[in-house]
């Protein structure tokens, strides 16, 4: 396999609180997974060989906005998504209340998130970034 940075992008999905920190809405249903698979640890092992080897980072975030909560129609794991509030801010330009928040990044992730260089796409709803501007 070639890997080449000039045709190679990274993409992490939901690097948030919500799923990957044990105070987060959906710990209860994601936490055997995500420690059994070392998720964390290993998001954090690609993020460092991403930045130390200069290939481009893209998140593709999960937000839910006061506006979502009027849909007329949502599937199931919208549904429990929109009723917990997970991913949860108050607007698309408003990030009051979102530092620490379950739609804030993992504290660990911070550093290479914010860094000026990463590429952090719209929200994306319930299933991925075929939804977004990614």
């Amino acid at each position: 396999m070639n890997i080449n940075k000039n045709d190679t992008a990274i993409v992490v999905i939901d690097p948030q609180n919500d799923v990957l920190s044990e105070t987060g809405v959906s710990w209860d249903l994601v936490r055997t997974s995500v420690k059994d698979n070392n998720t964390i640890e290993n998001i954090e092992g690609i993020f460092k060989a991403a930045k130390e080897h200069e290939f481009e980072v893209f998140i593709s975030p999960d937000y839910y906005y006061l506006t979502d909560y009027a849909w007329k129609f949502a599937g199931t794991v919208e549904q429990m998504m929109l009723k917990s509030k997970e991913f949860d801010r108050r607007g698309v330009l408003n990030l009051d209340g979102l530092l620490g928040s379950g739609a804030d990044w993992l504290d660990r992730y911070k550093p290479f998130i914010e860094d000026g260089k990463t590429i952090v796409l719209s929200s994306h709803k319930a299933y991925g970034p075929q939804s977004n501007d990614f």
